[in-house]
């Protein structure tokens, strides 16, 4: 049947059984509005996939409640609910009276936009992004939904960040999206000093000397933030297996974002100092995209990760040092020679003992030297952790 056909239908109907009688069409009428408000209701709820229970527990009421109002016959709508309903869903209620009808608009989103947010919800670890008050200043879910979806931005995506690991699909690639974000929004928020790049370079072994001071992580980023680099610590979200980022932001200042995944004095010092690398070796690749570093520990595979991973070693010590070193250490330096070599270089013997494990591929020696737990501590002391 045509929908033309189908309103003369209605009207034969409505002439056959209610004609002129005033009383019926303003029952008819009633029934008809109780009906549309219970369908939108039902809509709502359904596209922002709450149960009944759910929504009752939004609103403050009883399941038993929310099934009354989403039932067709019903027509004890209140002006008063329909507000708490459209409030706890996020929908605008606009009610206007039209002649001697009741007009009722919730506003509701669109099934691809709902889709689009419900998406959101369902991929991003939201429980640890709340755990952590990354979302705030939301009262219901819809509100979540809008504060998650404001959080990641119009067009949230890694688009071509490069990756480190070439294998990255292991990774929860959102959660990574998330994590990138929130380094972004903090740094956006730090102020720092005017950024000059050759200031920076000569400054490098300024910087790596002060590892030997206790406080030194913490002085370490406000050094960098004086000169103009943006240093935040963002603690990396479940399956990311990221320990930082280099990036450029608006005012094209460089930014580096720190995990302290692994935390310990040596990935501190190595990390921090690769990602400087990447801000004065690769500004052209952060131009387009940031640099994301995910199990630093491993080996470099390509040009980029070699080239700061060199920037991170030559820091601190020169190769013919390293080689002299290494040459009379013999095979498996002592805790002794570490710890003069180390003072003599004027840094953390961490430095030192991090390299030997890693070129020795000896993961068990000399743990005693790397400072175990004391980055993280050190940070939350003088700066934020997010």
């Amino acid at each position: 049947m045509t929908k033309a056909k189908t309103e003369d239908a209605l009207q034969i109907l409505r002439r056959r059984y209610i004609g002129d009688d005033k009383r019926l069409q303003a029952e008819l009428d009633k029934e008809r509005i109780s009906a549309e408000v219970a369908r939108q209701l039902y809509d709502a709820r359904k596209r922002a996939a709450l149960s009944q229970q759910q929504l009752a527990e939004l609103v403050g009421t009883t399941q038993s409640v929310i099934s009354r109002l989403e039932d067709a016959d019903y027509d004890g709508h209140t002006v008063k609910m329909l507000n708490r309903i459209a409030a706890a869903l996020g929908q605008d209620l606009d009610i206007s009276i039209v002649g001697a009808k009741i007009v009722v608009t919730t506003g509701i989103k669109t099934e691809s936009e709902t889709g689009e947010l419900q998406e959101l919800l369902d991929l991003c670890p939201t429980k640890e992004m709340l755990k952590r008050d990354w979302l705030p200043g939301w009262a219901n879910l819809q509100e979540l939904r809008s504060s998650l979806r404001a959080f990641l931005g119009p067009a949230p995506s890694l688009g071509a960040a490069h990756l480190r690991v070439s294998n990255a699909s292991k990774a929860d690639q959102v959660a990574l999206l998330c994590w990138l974000t929130k380094a972004q929004i903090e740094a956006e928020r730090t102020t720092v000093g005017s950024w000059n790049a050759s200031r920076l370079k000569a400054g490098i072994r300024e910087l790596v000397k002060l590892s030997a001071r206790n406080d030194g992580p913490a002085s370490a980023v406000q050094w960098l933030e004086d000169r103009g680099v943006r240093c935040v610590v963002v603690r990396h979200l479940p399956k990311t297996y990221v320990d930082g980022a280099a990036m450029l932001l608006e005012d094209r200042k460089p930014a580096i974002a720190l995990t302290l995944r692994h935390d310990r004095l040596d990935n501190f010092w190595f990390t921090l100092l690769h990602e400087v690398g990447h801000a004065l070796l690769h500004k052209r690749q952060l131009g387009r995209n940031p640099i994301i570093d995910q199990d630093l520990e491993r080996p470099a595979k390509d040009r980029v990760e070699e080239e700061a991973n060199c920037f991170a070693n030559d820091a601190w010590v020169s190769l013919s040092q390293w080689q002299e070193f290494r040459r009379r250490a013999r095979d498996t330096p002592t805790l002794e020679q570490i710890s003069g070599f180390a003072e003599s270089l004027g840094i953390s013997p961490a430095l030192v003992a991090g390299r030997l494990r890693h070129e020795l591929q000896r993961w068990t020696h000399y743990g005693s030297l790397l400072g175990q737990g004391q980055p993280l501590a050190i940070i939350r002391k003088r700066c934020p952790v997010f």
